[in-house]
């Protein structure tokens, strides 16, 4: 989708000789540049390299888009500034009960429904980090590659990796980490997903607690729990991520937790019947990628350093830091450490809001002749988890992600 640059604070030169003041051309270059480092960020970037985000457009679609939901929607409003809302809209299907439409040769006139519309409202905030570079250590002989190079590298890989983990975080708490520790668990009160399942619970009970979880590995990462999310995701009708007609699910697990599932004879020997992957597809082009029924596993592993055992309910923050709180009472005797996250992702399930691209901007010593002293960066972006809210301000439905509270007891 074309952007219309009349909406942004951008002014353009239409010719080589044409006139533009020196701060309008600056702006252009400036975002010549953030695409170029946007860009590489996107690609060292978990959920993007594997196929989970979808396009960076700059509108919320439209009637005329088609292609299947991917498990984070991104919206990009160039002229967000850190601190601004951007809303997301949800139009929910019409009915299909029984009950529903008129018959034969009734008037449907003052029978029809009205609209069932939800929203999403994300905040974007600005995020920063910088690397200092004293003196005139740039142009030094060095035993590393050129600084300069060096800190675009380092500044990027720290995008990419805040970037992943706040896309955890608003799976987990309900909001990216940044914004959290911007405007406080008072303002933004993390929250459990609502569709969670505690333990391989066949019976599917979101009522159960940590306290009825059990020991002995019972609960551990198995195949019965890719059978338990599959059946969780298509009974409570989440949207799927469509490949090839058919309807799937993202499951991410840590490398404990496959090691744990290799250890199952029915898991190894379903793995080695499947079906073969499409390296045209982005969802199935990775090594890491498993099928088990209609599940692509991948294995991450900040789902263990970021998310752990922490009771997502039981986070504060206090002066711009973050507290987490490990889950207590549990049961079968097992320990927080024991505890592992295993999240479904349907289509949809985190909201991701841009504002102005990422700045790689180099800073000058101003009393030491121009000397380079170090590169920053300038996020301003937020994330959150897809808890559809009604018009009314209340919390109506998620149907997109699924956590069940496994363990991973070798």
């Amino acid at each position: 989708m074309a952007i219309s640059y009349a909406s942004t604070p951008f002014t353009f030169v239409d010719s080589q000789f044409g006139s533009a003041s020196a701060s309008n051309i600056k702006s252009l270059v400036n975002v010549v540049v953030d695409r170029r480092y946007h860009k590489e960020v996107q690609k060292k970037t978990f959920f993007q390299s594997h196929g989970m985000i979808g396009a960076d457009v700059y509108s919320e679609g439209d009637f005329a888009q088609t292609a299947p939901g991917l498990p984070v929607v991104r919206k990009t409003d160039l002229t967000a500034q850190p601190g601004d809302t951007i809303k997301m809209g949800l139009r929910k299907n019409l009915s299909f009960a029984i009950s529903t439409g008129t018959t034969g040769g009734t008037q449907l006139v003052d029978s029809e429904v009205g609209w069932d519309l939800d929203n999403q409202l994300v905040k974007v905030e600005q995020f920063r980090q910088g690397v200092r570079t004293n003196g005139g250590i740039n142009s030094q002989r060095n035993p590393y590659e050129p600084f300069e190079q060096t800190e675009v590298s380092l500044l990027s890989d720290w995008s990419a990796q805040q970037k992943d983990t706040s896309i955890l975080y608003a799976m987990h708490y309900g909001f990216g980490h940044h914004l959290l520790r911007k405007y406080g668990h008072t303002n933004l009160a993390p929250t459990a997903v609502i569709n969670t399942l505690y333990g391989n619970d066949t019976t599917m009970t979101t009522s159960r607690t940590i306290a009825n979880m059990l020991g002995a590995g019972t609960d551990n990462v198995k195949p019965v729990t890719f059978e338990i999310g599959e059946a969780y995701c298509r009974q409570a009708e989440f949207d799927p991520i469509s490949v090839g007609g058919d309807s799937y699910w993202v499951a991410l697990i840590s490398p404990k937790a496959k090691l744990a599932l290799y250890q199952d004879a029915t898991f190894r020997s379903a793995v080695q019947h499947a079906r073969e992957r499409s390296v045209d597809n982005p969802l199935f082009k990775y090594g890491d990628g498993l099928i088990y029924g209609n599940c692509i596993i991948f294995t991450y592993d900040k789902i263990r350093t970021i998310l752990g055992g922490n009771n997502p309910a039981g986070l504060t923050v206090s002066n711009d830091v973050i507290t987490e709180a490990a889950y207590t009472g549990i049961g079968g005797g097992l320990a927080s450490t024991d505890l592992h996250a295993t999240y479904f992702l349907g289509a949809n399930a985190v909201v991701w809001a841009d504002g102005m691209y990422s700045m790689a901007e180099r800073i000058r010593s101003e009393n030491d002749y121009g000397n380079i002293i170090g590169r920053a960066v300038d996020e301003i972006f937020g994330t959150k988890r897809a808890d559809w809210k009604n018009e009314g301000g209340t919390i109506d439905i998620n149907q997109s992600l699924l956590q069940i509270v496994n363990s991973t007891v070798l």
